[in-house]
C-alpha cells in the first residue's frame, strides 16, 4: 500500500530515537527507483506502521533482482557488508549507519514456504507490504525457525490483538491454519484473562 505515515509509530521513533530507520528507508526506495527499480518495504519498519510500535534495528526491501538492487545502492550512499549479495544484500546506510537487507521478490529464504511478493509499482515514495502478506511471511519465519524467529509469532499476536483482526482475514493459503490456530489461541486466552478479572 501506499506509505502514509502512521502518527504512533512515528511517535515511537522520536521517543525511541530511530528515526533514522525511517530516513533510510525513504533514501534507499528513492535511490532504487531513480533506475527503474520497484520496492516494497516490509519487516519491522512494517509492522510499526500496522500498529505494533516495537523497535527494529534495520530495514527490510523486497526487490525483484538483489544483486542489481545492490549495485545501485552501492553508489547511492549505502555501502555493501558483504562482497556478494548472494539470496539477500546486507548493507550500511553510510549517512546514518542503519541496516538495510535486500530481499528477493517471487524466492523465498531458508526453508520458508510463503514466497516474498513482487513489487509492481514504481515509486520514489516508500510502498508497504500489504497487512496480510507481512503477517503471511511472518507466520511462515516463525514456522521455519520456531526458536530462532520467536519473535515473528510475537509480531503475529500483538497484531492480531492490537489491529483485531478476524479469523478469516486472507493470508496465504500455505499458513493459513497456522493464523486460525493463533487466533483461536489469542481470543481463548482473552476470554480467560476476562473471567480471571471478574472473580479478582
Amino acid at each position: 500500500m501506499e506509505y502514509l505515515p502512521d502518527e504512533r509509530a512515528q511517535w515511537f521513533r522520536r521517543v525511541s530515537g530511530s528515526t533514522a530507520i525511517e530516513e533510510t528507508a525513504k533514501r534507499a526506495v528513492e535511490a532504487l527507483a531513480m533506475r527503474g527499480i520497484p520496492s516494497l518495504v516490509c519487516g519491522g519498519f512494517a509492522v510499526q506502521e500496522y500498529g505494533y510500535p516495537r523497535f527494529t534495528h534495520d530495514v527490510d526491501i523486497i526487490v525483484p533482482d538483489v544483486a542489481e538492487a545492490y549495485k545501485v545502492l552501492s553508489i547511492s550512499g549505502f555501502r555493501p557488508t558483504r562482497e556478494t549479495p548472494g539470496l539477500v544484500g546486507f548493507m550500511i546506510d553510510r549517512e546514518n549507519k542503519v541496516e538495510l537487507d535486500l530481499l528477493p521478490a517471487g524466492k523465498t529464504i531458508g526453508n520458508a514456504i510463503v514466497y516474498f511478493p513482487v513489487p509492481m509499482h514504481l515509486s520514489k515514495t516508500l510502498t508497504l507490504i500489504s497487512l496480510e502478506q507481512l503477517i503471511s511471511l511472518k507466520l511462515s519465519s516463525w514456522e521455519s525457525q520456531p526458536i530462532l524467529r520467536a519473535k515473528d509469532q510475537a509480531d503475529v499476536v500483538e497484531l492480531i490483538m492490537r489491529c483485531k483482526l478476524p479469523p478469516d482475514l486472507k493470508v496465504d493459503i500455505f499458513v493459513r491454519k497456522l493464523y486460525c490456530q493463533l487466533w483461536e489461541g489469542i481470543t481463548e486466552a482473552q476470554a480467560q484473562a476476562q473471567e480471571d478479572g471478574k472473580r479478582a
